[in-house]
């Protein structure tokens, strides 16, 4: 049992970032809503911020099974579902780089305004990373849609975490 238990934070982080991007989903897709923060990043880069010592890679594989299950069974397609996944993992993996170095170990409450605005850029930084990898694989890119997107999604990791 103990060698389980080095699967239960990722497990519970792939888990919340599925129900997560479900509700984001049918928000969408059945409301009509245009979501203003992606919730999804959110958690992601909190799960690997968190687990980044202990969990980084079981984290980062239980996020792309996720990520890869919800994407095909949307409808995307495996190539295209993949594609997404890594785009997502490669922008929350920007983002915690470059967080755990402006954060360099302090808590949260002991930063001060330069290391906040590092945060916020390290969030724009990801955000923006995600956007530029996922324009191949969009129907019709356009530049106002990835701009909306990059703001959405580094509003919803500077809020989240």
């Amino acid at each position: 049992m103990h060698s389980l238990e080095r699967f239960r934070v990722p497990i519970v982080a792939a888990l919340v970032w599925a129900a997560t991007t479900i509700l984001m989903i049918v928000l969408h897709d059945r409301a009509g809503m245009q979501a203003l923060l992606w919730l999804p990043s959110a958690v992601a880069v909190a799960a690997l911020y968190l687990g980044w010592r202990r969990h980084r890679y079981t984290t980062l594989a239980m996020l792309a099974a996720a990520s890869i299950a919800i994407g095909a069974v949307h409808g995307d397609g495996l190539l295209r579902a993949v594609a997404f996944s890594l785009a997502n993992l490669a922008g929350t993996v920007v983002v915690v780089r470059i967080a755990r170095r402006v954060a360099n170990g302090r808590r949260l409450e002991a930063l001060g305004l330069k290391q906040m605005i590092g945060l916020s850029l390290a969030a724009l930084a990801g955000a923006t990373a995600n956007a530029l990898l996922t324009v191949p694989w969009h129907a019709r890119p356009l530049l106002a849609q990835s701009a909306g997107w990059i703001m959405g999604q580094a509003l919803a990791i500077a809020v989240g975490v």
